[in-house]
């Protein structure tokens, strides 16, 4: 499979030049998942980042109070497994795949190099990131949540 770089332009906000493109060409694994597919496990130490392409996920895992609860069903996440990449602790939660997906899989070596190499390249990486964890938290303050994770009716 190749990279949608038109797809991959407009997650960024801007075109990409030659030389962003082979880069991504060498930091990019293209990985299809099947339906009912693990993406990331809950308390695994972060291996990759990954942009979600197409396909659709379900964010998994147990709440503070220990009950297993699902967080999330939907296309609309971009990025997954960016806290724990970044943050170097293990996953908070699972990512499995509700229908068949598309990802954009960068390991940790490979996002190293573009930072090193391709720093307004990562820039553009980084916005979308920020981009869309400002889109999860807006929606989670859309729905409210009792202690259990579950969605309290108004």
């Amino acid at each position: 499979m190749q990279i949608d770089f038109d797809w991959l332009e407009g997650q960024l906000g801007s075109p990409l030049a030659k030389g962003e493109r082979r880069a991504l060409q060498d930091a990019i694994e293209v990985v299809f998942v099947s339906e009912g597919m693990s993406i990331i496990h809950q308390n695994s130490v972060p291996e990759a980042l990954y942009l979600l392409q197409s396909g659709n996920v379900e964010v998994r895992g147990r709440n503070i109070n220990g009950n297993d609860v699902m967080f999330s069903r939907n296309s609309k996440l971009k990025v997954l497994g960016e806290i724990s990449f970044f943050s170097g602790n293990p996953t908070s939660a699972s990512v499995i795949a509700d229908h068949p997906c598309i990802l954009y899989k960068i390991r940790r070596d490979a996002f190293e190099r573009l930072m090193q190499e391709h720093p307004a390249l990562v820039m553009k990486l980084f916005s979308l990131i920020v981009r869309n964890m400002g889109e999860i938290i807006v929606r989670q303050d859309a729905k409210k949540v009792d202690g259990r994770g579950l969605e309290l009716r108004q």
